[in-house]
């Protein structure tokens, strides 16, 4: 199939992957997609310690920043996502949250923290077990758009803030017309 062919996301089957610009600009977002508890969501841990570099950083930055990292931690305790080590790793909390990433070398001019996220990606999207051909098993939510860029050259689809929202007003909206239908 063609990489640069977009397929469909699904709730409930398409694992989405948020990186630190999405989670700073897009944080109510991000929330709602926990609360609906309808998808599985993975945060790489190297934009956990972004986030915690960025948290020094004068308002909007740096407030925003921290407020990603305690939504992330709380999310992580009451396990509605899950956190990545470069490795493929889940953790469990964030006590430990350091990590030594292993040097990547990119041709497509992705920096070291972009390949690793969009690798997790592919990571996530290789362990998937799901056979739906024309639903995306992972994608990344990003507002970069060079890393999207990027990101649908080295075949992983990804989306803007806007283009989520978007699709969960359609799941949104599918869900309310199955209600009516039972009623």
């Amino acid at each position: 199939m063609d990489k640069n062919v977009r397929k469909e996301i699904r709730a409930g089957y398409t694992i989405l992957v948020f990186d630190t610009n999405a989670l700073v600009s897009h944080l109510e977002l991000f929330k709602h997609v926990l609360e609906t508890k309808e998808w599985q969501i993975v945060i790489p841990l190297i934009v956990i310690n972004e986030l915690d570099g960025l948290k020094v950083n004068p308002a909007p930055l740096g407030p925003a920043a921290s407020d990603a990292v305690k939504t992330i931690e709380a999310a992580l305790l009451a396990r509605k996502l899950r956190v990545v080590t470069q490795q493929g790793n889940s953790l469990t909390n964030l006590t430990l949250r350091s990590q030594l990433l292993v040097s990547k070398a990119t041709e497509d001019g992705a920096t070291n923290i972009d390949a690793f996220i969009i690798d997790t990606v592919k990571d996530q999207a290789e362990r998937h077990s799901g056979k739906v051909s024309k639903v995306e098993k992972a994608v990344l939510i990003t507002g970069d758009k060079s890393m999207r860029v990027i990101s649908v050259a080295r075949g992983v689809q990804a989306l803007t803030a806007e283009a989520l929202r978007k699709e969960l007003e359609k799941t949104d909206r599918q869900h309310s017309d199955q209600q009516n239908k039972k009623s």
